[in-house]
């Protein structure tokens, strides 16, 4: 598995995806000079959804003569693997509601030459202050990696029957 996990050396990953709902409410006024100042504000029918898909090995073992121990030792390394990528999952819920919250907690301004500018400057912020939200929660995942407390503990090949 080391050699062939994409994700060496650890051998899973859960990548949390999140989804930003709704639109800032957004109010557009002519400023002095003829710039046009945005005010954005968010607005409860905004909200966060996560997605936190895990891939991991799967096995289907033949039919031999260790199968029962090779299986259980698969087994015993599986619950390990499975409380680590339950764990990035929570992380993921739980970075679900704060990025929710801020999301929520919107209120800003930005001008512009005019008003096309000025909505694209607002949009240009917003999805800055996600894509650095997105980052924040991207390295508390990070931080309980490389994880190497899944082992596989081969059993030994039984002996070969004597003569």
């Amino acid at each position: 598995m080391n050699s062939n996990s994409p994700y060496a050396p650890e051998w899973a990953e859960t990548r949390c995806t999140y989804s930003f709902n709704g639109q800032a409410n957004v109010m557009t006024n002519p400023q002095p000079g003829g710039r046009v100042k945005a005010d954005v504000k968010a607005n409860r029918n905004m909200s966060v959804s996560v997605d936190c898909p895990i891939d991991r090995p799967e096995w289907n073992p033949s039919d031999r003569p260790n199968r029962d121990a090779e299986v259980a030792a698969w087994r015993a390394m599986r619950v390990s693997l499975d409380q680590h990528e339950a764990t990035h999952r929570g992380i993921g819920r739980t970075w679900r509601a704060t990025l929710e919250g801020r999301y929520r907690a919107v209120n800003f301004s930005v001008t512009g030459a005019d008003h096309d500018e000025a909505m694209a400057n607002a949009s240009a912020e917003l999805y800055s202050r996600k894509d650095g939200w997105g980052a924040e929660a991207q390295a508390a995942q990070t931080a309980i990696d490389p994880f190497t407390g899944a082992v596989l503990a081969c059993p030994p090949r039984p002996a070969p029957p004597s003569p």
